[in-house]
């Protein structure tokens, strides 16, 4: 739809890094502020709303969701990590990193194979709408909830 060849994706791909870099400068002073997981909910939203903007066949809208995916992203795992160290014991943080990789992991291979398996008969636009609306609702559901006290007295910065 953007009539660009395949070697396009790796500007596509740079522009999505360019975001990450800002979401990794942005994360701390914003976890600060709202706390782990309410981050963790803004950063799927963001990320979803990146990807649903893929389905917008004009290349700025599709520039713009790669760069809101890349900070999307980048404020979801560092608010992710950040609460498995505060609510984790410190005895059982290797644990629970290597539970929650599996938990993330497991479903994520699944995922991918069923999204392949649908994309035989669906249109993709139609796995994008999917994937959005479940992240989004995902997201919003985790934004909205107090943070629990954390297992672990943070340092202060």
């Amino acid at each position: 739809m953007l009539h660009r060849p395949p070697s396009f994706f790796g500007v596509l791909a740079a522009v999505q890094g360019a975001g990450s870099i800002l979401g990794g400068f942005t994360a701390a002073r914003i976890l600060r502020r709202i706390g782990d997981v309410k981050l963790v909910g803004v950063g799927l939203v963001g990320f979803a709303a990146g990807d649903l903007l893929f389905l917008v066949p004009h290349l700025p809208a599709v520039v713009a969701g790669f760069f809101l995916a890349g900070v999307g992203v980048t404020w979801l795992v560092v608010a992710f990590s950040v609460a498995m160290q505060l609510r984790s014991p410190l005895a059982l943080q290797g644990r629970v990193s290597a539970a929650a990789n599996v938990a993330l992991s497991v479903p994520q291979t699944i995922s991918i194979a069923t999204g392949a398996a649908l994309s035989t008969v669906l249109d993709y636009r139609m796995l994008v709408v999917a994937m959005g609306f479940v992240t989004v609702l995902a997201g919003v559901w985790l934004a909205t909830r107090r943070d629990p006290e954390p297992a672990v007295k943070p340092a202060l910065a």
